[in-house]
């Protein structure tokens, strides 16, 4: 199933948008049928419930590793907007909203929970953010328009592509200095870098696919190396017995082991930003379960949702005053989804 085929937060108008959303989502209900993602028999009622929508104008987020923390990235530019919100996984309320450059975009955490680096797709920039303080601590130049971002599983160095110079800026974490920018060769139209797990390579790929580069980071330039994934197209729970994959406006949660279909849960979170498509159906971007597997965060039209894993009941929408903490400023981040 492809992955990430729509940015949900791209404006109306530019690449990306209109028929092509269209005929890419169209594309991903065949692949899904074809990979047997789709409900064939009733789900298991409530196995897994939603508790909170983190509603609208969101582009990106991730967990910490040590799983304390989700970070969630607000580009625009309206009041609120242009900052990095953060989720105290424990409560699900907001403690803090950091200013950080113009767009931010993607973003990519350090293996050790320390520092946040967010990609200011407009600003040319990366804002680095100190989890213990929740302040930026620094912001890094690199090339025009960069994009999604990846860390090393040894945390020393970031690899950012740069959309509009079609290069890739390499950080290093230890000083928060480009130390080397590769020139691809081709075009990268909104990027993504992937590395390894092993650290050895990076694959940058750009949102057609038509460009795909692999670097080694051992010698950070280009290699006709293959590089090997996970598969990508899902998220497992740490125990192994529960996996969850992206469905049409809803999350299918399956048996890894069997592949039997658990249950469906469906996703109904409206905002703004996809009302010019509201008739048709779409697929949540990015799934990411805790580490100590209670909860999945769900990127799904530029909202984010949090699913109790294994909880027997639906619990009651809280209002959204609720989910801020006493630091926590909402701006235009709108108003909660209703169910």
């Amino acid at each position: 199933m492809p992955h990430n085929i729509v940015d949900p937060c791209r404006r109306r108008g530019t690449p990306g948008s209109g028929p092509r959303i269209r005929r890419r989502y169209a594309a991903g209900v065949t692949a899904a049928l074809a990979a047997g993602l789709m409900l064939t028999t009733a789900p298991t009622a409530h196995a897994d419930a939603i508790t909170h929508t983190f509603p609208g104008g969101i582009a990106d987020f991730e967990i910490t590793p040590d799983g304390t923390q989700v970070y969630l990235t607000h580009p625009g530019t309206d009041p609120g907007e242009d900052t990095v919100s953060v989720i105290d996984t424990a409560t699900n309320t907001i403690t803090d909203t950091i200013d950080v450059g113009n767009e931010p975009r993607h973003l990519a955490i350090t293996p050790d929970s320390t520092r946040v680096y967010v990609a200011n797709e407009y600003g040319g920039s990366i804002s680095v953010i100190d989890t213990a303080t929740n302040t930026v601590t620094d912001t890094i130049d690199v090339g025009r328009v960069p994009y999604g971002l990846a860390i090393t599983p040894d945390g020393t160095q970031v690899y950012v592509p740069n959309s509009y110079d079609d290069t890739v800026s390499v950080i290093d974490t230890t000083t928060n200095t480009v130390t080397t920018t590769i020139d691809v060769g081709g075009s990268l139209q909104y990027p993504r870098a992937r590395i390894t797990p092993d650290g050895a390579l990076v694959r940058v790929s750009s949102y057609d696919n038509k460009t795909v580069v692999v670097i080694d980071t051992t010698t950070n330039t280009l290699t006709d190396a293959v590089p090997v994934f996970p598969p990508y197209n899902g998220e497992i729970t740490p125990d192994g017995t529960r996996a969850y994959f992206s469905g049409p406006d809803s999350v299918v949660v399956k048996d890894p082991t069997t592949g039997t279909v658990i249950e469906r849960i469906e996703l109904s979170c409206e905002s703004q930003a996809w009302a010019p498509w509201s008739d048709y159906d779409f697929w949540p971007n990015k799934i990411r379960i805790t580490p100590d597997g209670t909860q999945a965060y769900i990127l799904y039209k530029s909202s984010v949702e949090v699913i109790a894993i294994g909880q027997d009941s639906i619990g009651k929408e809280e209002p959204l005053a609720s989910l801020l903490g006493s630091s926590a400023s909402l701006g235009a981040y709108g108003s909660m989804c209703s169910r």
